[in-house]
C-alpha cells in the first residue's frame, strides 16, 4: 500500500488507524507453522486483536496441512 492510499484512509477514518495486510498475516502464520516441529498447535489471542478478518486469515492458514503450506 502506498503512502497516498494511507493518507486517504486516515483522512476518511481518522487516526490512529490500524491497517492489516492479510497476505502478510497469512505468510507469517504459514512460516511459523512450517518452522515448528510436528505436532505443534498454534493459538491466537482474540483478546489482543479481535478483528474477524485477521482471525479468519489465521484460522485458515494454520488449518492447512503442512504439505500445502508454501511461503514465498
Amino acid at each position: 500500500m502506498n503512502t497516498s492510499n494511507r493518507t486517504d484512509l486516515v483522512d476518511a477514518y481518522g487516526s490512529p488507524l490500524h491497517l492489516y495486510e492479510l497476505s502478510e498475516v497469512d505468510a507469517a502464520a504459514k512460516g511459523l507453522r512450517q518452522a515448528l516441529p510436528e505436532p505443534s498447535t498454534l493459538y491466537y489471542s482474540l483478546k489482543a486483536n479481535p478483528h474477524p478478518l485477521v482471525a479468519k486469515s489465521l484460522r485458515l492458514a494454520v488449518a492447512m496441512p503442512r504439505s500445502a503450506l508454501r511461503v514465498n
